[in-house]
């Protein structure tokens, strides 16, 4: 991840759920972005509504950055990577369960979001995950 930029897990699952949104059909939704703000705080109820919210607008921000120069699919290997190393099994099924609630949350499951989600899953050693 990179090193100017202070991460922390809310920050790294809003990186990875927005560029999973957007990387696929190009724009973010209403539906997904408030789709993703839902997960997020569900991934983190502890944490204050207002910090989540900047966490989220902060990291939309490294996405967009990452985006316009090119860097984004490397960025999010190296994220996916983090957090796998941090879930055990039960929570890198919730991770990818939640990728399929992104994904379905503009009413359009694509082929292109499938195939993310499967490719998570296998490289996360879950290749028996079912979408």
């Amino acid at each position: 991840m990179s090193e100017q930029r202070e991460w922390c897990i809310s920050r790294a699952i809003s990186y990875l759920f927005i560029t999973f949104a957007g990387m696929t059909d190009q724009k973010i939704t209403r539906e997904e972005m408030n789709t993703i703000v839902q997960l997020v705080r569900e991934w983190l109820p502890n944490e204050p509504g207002e910090v989540l919210i900047e966490n989220i607008k902060l990291t939309h921000g490294w996405v967009m950055e990452d985006v316009s120069n090119g860097t984004f699919l490397e960025q999010f290997t190296i994220i996916a990577s983090y957090l796998e190393s941090m879930f055990d099994a039960k929570k890198k099924k919730y991770f990818l369960n939640d990728l399929v609630r992104i994904a379905v949350a503009d009413g359009n499951f694509s082929d292109a979001e499938r195939g993310i989600i499967k490719d998570m899953a296998t490289s996360w050693g879950m290749e028996n995950y079912k979408i």
